[in-house]
C-alpha cells in the first residue's frame, strides 16, 4: 500500500536493482566498517568477502562535517580517488559507503572559520552592555540575557560555551549568576576567527553546541549542508550513506528540520539508488 502511495503521489520511491528499497533484502544487509583507502582497498575487500559482507563503510573520508569535502590526507586524489575505489569495488560485487553526522558542523569547517556563518543555530540572542576591546576577557551582557542558555553543565546544548559577536567567535568559562550578567574567562578569536573590538549594543548570539564538540545549522542553512553532502556523493559515486545525528538537529523546527535535511539530500542525488540509513527514522524518512 505504501509503495503504491509513493508512486501515485510522486513521492521518493528509491529502488535497488529494480526492487523497492523497503522490500529489498539488500537494504538490511551488513556492512563492514573499516577505513578503506586507495592503498588498502584490496585487503579490505578480501576481509569483507571472507565475512560474506558486500559493503565496506568508512567514517574517516571527510575533511570536515559541514562542507563534507573529501579529506586529501586520506584520499590524496580527492573525490576522484574515492570514485576509483567505488568502481573497483563494484567489479568485485562490493558497495562502498560512508558514515557522517549529518547536521553536525566541526569547528574547523569553513562554516566556523575564518568567520562564522550567519545561519548557525543559536540558543539565544542578546547585546553587549558596554564596549569590548580586542583583548578583553570579560563581556558585559544586556539585562535580557537568559543565563540558562549559557550554562553548559545544565544541558548538552551549550557544551562548547561559544558566542558569536560580529565575525568573531568567543569562548567563555562561566556566566555570572546575577545581573549584570557577565561572561568571564573569555578566549578571544576562538576556532580560528579574528579577535577585534566590539561596540555597545552589538549582537551576542549564543551558539548551540554538543558534547561531540560541534555546532549546528539553522533551518536556512540545513538545505545547503544537505546539498554539500549530496554533491560529494555524486562526485564519488558512493553507494551507501548513514545520516547519523538526525535526532540532534537543533534548528528549532523539530521533525521538520530532520526531514528537511534528508529530503534535500535525496532530491540532490543523481543516483536515487543510494542506500540511505539514519540514527533516527521519523515517518517521512521511512
Amino acid at each position: 500500500v505504501i509503495s503504491d502511495i509513493e508512486v501515485k503521489e510522486g513521492l521518493p520511491h528509491p529502488m535497488i536493482n529494480g526492487q523497492w528499497v523497503k522490500t529489498s533484502p539488500l537494504s538490511n544487509s551488513s556492512k563492514f566498517i573499516t577505513n578503506f583507502t586507495e592503498a588498502n582497498l584490496d585487503d579490505c575487500m578480501a576481509m569483507a568477502k571472507k565475512a560474506g559482507i558486500n559493503c565496506l563503510y568508512s567514517g574517516c573520508i571527510w575533511k570536515s562535517w559541514g562542507h563534507f569535502e573529501i579529506d586529501d590526507k586520506v584520499f590524496p586524489n580527492g573525490a576522484a580517488g574515492v570514485r576509483r575505489c567505488v568502481e573497483k569495488a563494484a567489479r568485485e560485487g562490493i558497495d562502498l559507503g560512508a558514515h557522517t553526522l549529518s547536521s553536525f558542523i566541526q569547528p574547523w569547517d569553513p562554516y566556523l572559520t575564518p568567520a562564522p556563518h550567519s545561519h548557525l543555530a543559536v540558543l539565544g540572542i542578546t547585546k553587549l552592555a558596554q564596549d569590548v576591546g580586542e583583548t578583553d576577557t570579560v563581556l558585559l551582557l544586556a539585562d535580557d540575557t537568559r543565563p540558562e542558555d549559557y550554562h553548559g553543565k545544565d544541558g548538552k546544548h551549550a557544551r562548547l560555551k561559544a558566542v558569536r559577536v560580529g565575525n568573531e567567535l568567543i569562548q567563555y568559562e562561566s556566566i555570572s549568576g546575577s545581573k549584570p550578567h557577565t561572561l568571564t574567562g573569555c578566549k578571544r578569536g576562538a576556532f580560528g576567527t579574528r579577535s577585534g573590538p566590539h561596540k555597545k549594543g552589538e549582537e551576542v548570539a549564543k551558539l548551540v553546541s554538543h558534547p561531540y564538540k560541534v555546532f549546528f545549522p539553522d533551518v536556512k542553512l540545513i538545505p545547503e549542508m544537505a546539498g554539500n553532502l549530496a554533491k560529494t556523493v555524486n562526485r564519488t559515486g558512493l553507494k551507501r550513506i548513514g545520516l547519523d545525528g538526525l535526532e540532534d538537529n537543533h534548528a528549532g523546527h523539530g521533525r521538520y528540520a530532520q526531514e528537511l535535511f534528508a529530503k534535500t539530500f535525496y532530491d540532490n542525488l543523481q543516483d536515487k539508488g543510494v542506500y540511505i540509513t539514519g540514527s533516527d527514522l521519523p515517518p517521512f524518512f521511512w
